[in-house]
């Protein structure tokens, strides 16, 4: 193209568009990056929940009992029932080759002779007779109760004469409690109802 001058002016060709600028992603706010880690902890949480629940459930469909603890005092520990303080001394929950061995006469039992050893103080004014005034039982986790058995003993406790005031006076009873019944079970003695017609029984937990 000439121009008033009469010298012509080169223009390079023209090439394609220029591409346009890279789109920039606005960054999350801080506060919903915290809200999703939040809303994630607690799937999680809830995940974890229910499968602890769906072992729970899965075992109580198996027919096993849960064993919790009774929360009872231990063997040692002394309690009063009426007019007696007593403590819980030993508990042979596998007693059946000893109660054997102290009568050939005593029968096999239907699942495990149990053997408590029983220390008793009389507190009462007059006198008292243990085997006359005191219950005692095995009671299951599950609640079950097994009264004394009828084996011969070493120190069986209807040999204890009337106590008066300060007396004290070691013995033994024994039960017949099914294998299955023996973990989480306690020792409880309570005094009958002839005796004192308000509820006056306690625990010792079984180890």
């Amino acid at each position: 193209m000439d121009n008033s001058s009469g010298h012509s002016t080169a223009y390079p060709p023209a090439g394609p568009p220029a591409p346009p600028p890279p789109h920039k992603e606005k960054p999350e706010p801080a506060n919903g990056s915290r809200r999703r880690n939040l809303l994630l902890a607690g799937v999680l949480l809830l995940a974890v929940l229910a499968v602890i629940a769906g072992l729970v459930l899965s075992r109580d469909n198996d027919g096993e009992e849960p064993v919790a603890e009774s929360g009872a005092p231990e063997v040692g520990t002394a309690q009063q029932v009426a007019d007696y303080n007593l403590t819980v001394t030993g508990v042979d929950t596998d007693a059946t080759e000893e109660l054997k061995s102290v009568a050939a006469f005593n029968e096999d039992p239907q699942g495990n002779y149990v053997l408590v050893d029983i220390s008793a103080e009389y507190l009462g004014t007059g006198s008292g007779t243990p085997s006359e005034d005191l219950q005692i039982q095995f009671v299951a986790a599950d609640g079950s109760e097994y009264g004394q058995c009828k084996a011969l003993m070493a120190k069986p406790m209807h040999n204890v004469p009337a106590m008066a005031n300060g007396d004290t006076a070691d013995f033994q009873t024994c039960m017949d409690v099914p294998s299955e019944d023996l973990a989480g079970a306690t020792i409880r003695i309570g005094s009958y109802i002839w005796v004192n017609e308000e509820e006056d029984a306690v625990d010792w937990a079984v180890k």
